[in-house]
């Protein structure tokens, strides 16, 4: 091996005190020789010191990133410049960086210069996991008695899409959850649910009791006047067809709103 250079576990011997703070480039202050390392240097020496939560959102994507030193005509693009690009098209999506980044999606990310499709879905693989601890999904044959049990078993799918989606919990006579699905996916600003096909899917998983869900993607929860009317008539339907509809929930960003709570009237005049 060439004289000044060492692997990277050997810098870890190293002591404490004797180690110099690692720059962008992976070089120890002072020492001039590079060493190789599979994460960004400061942001590994300050997790391996300091631990994660000290780290910035966009020090965590660094080293989500990986090492970032890609070559674009005569310049290098950094990982750190990288995650710099991401929190931009995360704000696009979202004023809270955190919400944002929920939002994005693999062809976001591909737009960007120095991620490709590999890259793309490590990161789309990391923020996916980060939701679903976040957001844990209640476990089938869990009883839905509480409107934040039925929140939580939808969030993850709908909670963070772009799009409005219509979903429904399949639950038992005993009202535990059998299943979740989405029936259907609308724009900005409003989805379809047809009725027709919405049942259909609730006979078809075996279902003696629905709770019906959707998303706002603006992020207010309350429910407007369509929503109420498609309540009335999913209502209607579930009574005629011996399905009754136990709440709906309205899922948003994090937060939620049932209907049943908020506008019990609706299940007072069945």
């Amino acid at each position: 091996m060439a004289d000044g250079v060492q692997p990277a576990k050997q810098l870890d011997l190293i002591p404490q005190d004797q180690a110099l703070l690692p720059t962008k480039t992976g070089h120890r202050t002072g020492q001039g020789a590079p060493f190789m390392s599979l994460a960004p240097a400061m942001e590994k020496y300050r997790l391996d010191n300091y631990g994660p939560k000290v780290l910035s959102t966009k020090e965590l994507l660094t080293l989500i990133v990986g090492q970032g030193a890609i070559k674009k005509g005569d310049r290098q693009i950094y990982a750190d410049e990288i995650a710099a690009s991401i929190l931009l098209k995360a704000k696009e999506k979202d004023s809270n960086e955190a919400l944002g980044l929920q939002q994005l999606a693999k062809k976001d990310l591909t737009e960007i210069e120095g991620i490709g499709e590999a890259r793309a879905a490590i990161i789309i693989a990391a923020l996916e996991l980060g939701k679903r601890i976040s957001n844990p999904k209640p476990d089938t044959k869990t009883v839905i008695e509480d409107p934040a049990v039925a929140a939580a078993a939808i969030m993850g799918d709908i909670g963070y899409e772009p799009l409005e989606h219509f979903a429904i919990l399949c639950v038992d006579i005993k009202l535990r959850l059998k299943s979740t699905h989405i029936v259907s996916k609308g724009s900005s600003s409003e989805t379809l649910a047809d009725p027709k096909e919405i049942f259909g899917k609730a006979i078809e998983k075996g279902a003696s009791r629905l709770v019906i869900a959707h998303n706002h993607p603006s992020g207010d929860t309350t429910p407007s006047e369509a929503d109420i009317c498609l309540t009335e008539t999913l209502l209607k339907g579930g009574k005629i067809l011996n399905i009754p509809i136990l709440d709906h929930i309205i899922v948003a960003k994090g937060d939620f709103v049932s209907l049943r709570q908020t506008n019990g009237y609706l299940w007072n005049s069945e």
